[in-house]
């Protein structure tokens, strides 16, 4: 089964979501099976999609390769670095926003916390091989140069106030990207037709909010929020939600104290089981994607098409640089 082109497993995944959301049971959310929490994390993984590494270092080295060969064209001594798949995107991550709502494990809390410590070491080690890449680049500093000169890299590299491309994204709001200069012209040779790509990522935002804006909306997570706080509260903890919790243990994390990063996993898991919080952010996150999925499966896929045919771009823009 294909669809508009995308690899059967692509728009397979997201039929199969929808049909597998559609028959959440009316059962307790207790009673959530092992079918139904794989759905959701397959939930989790098609409006969340993410490049893999090696995707994503092929995309950015092939955007590099345009724009440094136009700004040469154009008389800079412009150089970027060659990224690998270790450095590729943000970095390591810690956890998923879901993944803070729904993390009830006690005893990896006891024993590890979050995982933070791990998490940090990758992402120290990450950061090390990013300043590696970014050693290779030359790239001009404008804060240097005469204003004329500043101002014609400018134009360079990301064109003039009217060739910028704008949408209307599906909250009502505006948006607008570089259209012209060597950044316009990176951007049309790895993924085509820019207004397209603007759309169908703020559709994968806008399913992302909105699935989530109606999960934290949902009665029973509403509820079990209220004994969620006043558990953590009856241990010291003064926290509005999960993700504050979360973030108040990074800090300690980054501070070196794991300790504390440990006791506020271990309130937050233990309160989670008590109040039954994690099953019922679950149990609506399934519902919600049931009810809100639909409206943006076209774009999804199209997304996904996009997405592969940048790929494909990408490697014929590297094998044509060789």
């Amino acid at each position: 089964m294909t669809r508009r082109g995308l690899p059967a497993t692509g728009a397979v995944a997201l039929v199969v979501l929808l049909g597998a959301a559609a028959c959440r049971a009316a059962a307790p959310i207790s009673s959530l099976g092992p079918e139904q929490v794989e759905t959701i994390q397959e939930a989790e993984r098609v409006i969340v999609s993410k490049l893999s590494p090696e995707e994503s270092s092929l995309l950015i080295n092939a955007h590099g390769s345009v724009v440094e060969a136009c700004m040469q064209k154009r008389g800079w001594d412009f150089v970027v670095g060659t990224a690998t798949p270790e450095v590729a995107g943000a970095g390591p991550s810690a956890m998923s926003n879901l993944e803070q709502w729904t993390f009830a494990d006690r005893k990896s809390a006891e024993s590890t916390g979050y995982g933070l410590a791990t998490h940090l070491a990758a992402l120290a080690a990450f950061q090390k091989r990013l300043a590696l890449v970014e050693s290779e680049a030359r790239i001009p500093d404008i804060k240097l140069m005469p204003s004329e000169e500043a101002n014609r890299y400018q134009t360079d590299f990301f064109g003039t106030d009217e060739e910028r491309i704008e949408i209307v994204e599906r909250d009502g709001s505006r948006s607008s990207v570089s259209g012209g200069g060597c950044l316009g012209e990176a951007e049309r040779a790895v993924y085509g037709d820019i207004g397209q790509a603007m759309r169908l990522r703020d559709s994968r935002t806008a399913a992302e909010s909105d699935i989530w804006g109606a999960t934290l909306s949902d009665e029973a997570v509403v509820a079990a929020l209220d004994s969620w706080k006043t558990c953590v509260a009856k241990q010291g903890f003064e926290f509005e939600d999960p993700n504050q919790a979360f973030d108040s243990a990074s800090s300690a994390a980054q501070s070196g104290d794991h300790d504390q990063e440990r006791r506020i996993a271990t309130t937050d898991a233990a309160c989670k089981t008590e109040s039954s919080l994690g099953l019922a952010v679950q149990g609506a996150y399934l519902s919600a994607t049931n009810a809100n999925l639909a409206a943006f499966e076209d774009d999804l896929i199209a997304l996904q098409q996009f997405e592969a045919e940048a790929l494909v771009r990408a490697k014929d823009i590297l094998r044509f640089g060789e």
